[in-house]
């Protein structure tokens, strides 16, 4: 087997680019799936407002009958004044519906069904408005990965670091400067995310274990829930030319593994 050496530095030096325009963008709780902890869900319906929080569930990742009911219920029995399911992103009410909501909540299933829904209601523009607005989205698992305006479609080498090999098509565009993986330490998606972040130097990968969540505020995340969280930031890595068929090379990769309260600040590198 080709090797690759990659020099893990767990350093806070250099400079960085922030992921977000600005600072008035909303918050992000973004869950690595597996289940939401319950502090979770309770910091969401906070940010999104409290008792008076709506909800808007939008469960088109998933094929089930249920879908989006698991999602509804959650939020009500932890306080959100209204949780509602908008199942048919094409009906004449769907657009408005959705923009009463203050937190906008995606579940679980294909982040590529999910995006392929909104692109096909014409919703991207209007969900990135109310980002932008100041409302509140979170996901968990497929949820999670289509947040990231570069998103991880789940088609990738998991046995090997090589280019080009973790395919990536537009998200959301609610994190500019990050790609996101869920489910990453219990399913063993390291590989995959080096690889995109390598062939992408510029966007750091945030990869979310099970039960865990980055809440995301004014250019930095918290850690919650029960597990771990890998930042990998190859912003200031010296990189090997990419060839075909061969191992990807770097030197200088910043690795942070990050626990429950712990941050991480994207111009600070951590703290």
């Amino acid at each position: 087997m080709r090797q690759l050496l990659v020099l893990v530095v767990l350093s806070f030096c250099g400079c960085a680019t922030s992921p977000q325009s600005s600072s008035t963008h909303g918050p992000l709780v973004i869950v690595g799936g597996g289940g939401t902890p319950t502090s979770v869900v309770r910091k969401a319906i906070e940010l999104a407002g409290g008792r008076k929080a709506i909800v808007a569930v939008l469960p088109q990742a998933s094929n089930r009958k249920s879908r989006g009911q698991e999602s509804r219920e959650m939020f009500l029995a932890e306080g959100a004044q209204t949780a509602f399911i908008v199942r048919d992103l094409n009906s004449p009410e769907a657009k408005n519906k959705i923009q009463t909501a203050t937190l906008i909540w995606m579940p679980g299933g294909s982040q590529n069904q999910l995006m392929e829904s909104i692109r096909n209601a014409g919703l991207g523009a209007t969900l990135l408005a109310m980002h932008t607005q100041g409302v509140v989205f979170g996901g968990t698992s497929a949820g999670a990965a289509v947040q990231s305006q570069l998103m991880i479609t789940g088609e990738a080498e998991l046995r090997a670091i090589l280019p080009e090999r973790t395919k990536l098509a537009p998200g959301l565009g609610l994190i500019t400067g990050a790609i996101i993986d869920q489910h990453a330490i219990k399913r063993r998606r390291f590989n995959r995310l080096l690889s995109a972040v390598l062939d992408h130097p510029k966007r750091v990968g945030i990869a979310i274990d099970e039960k865990t969540a980055v809440i995301f505020q004014n250019e930095s995340f918290e850690v919650m829930g029960e597990s771990t969280v890998l930042v990998i930031d190859a912003r200031n890595s010296l990189s090997m030319t990419p060839e075909s068929q061969k191992p990807h090379g770097a030197r200088n990769i910043m690795l942070h593994v990050l626990r429950p309260g712990m941050s991480y600040d994207f111009e600070n590198h951590g703290r």
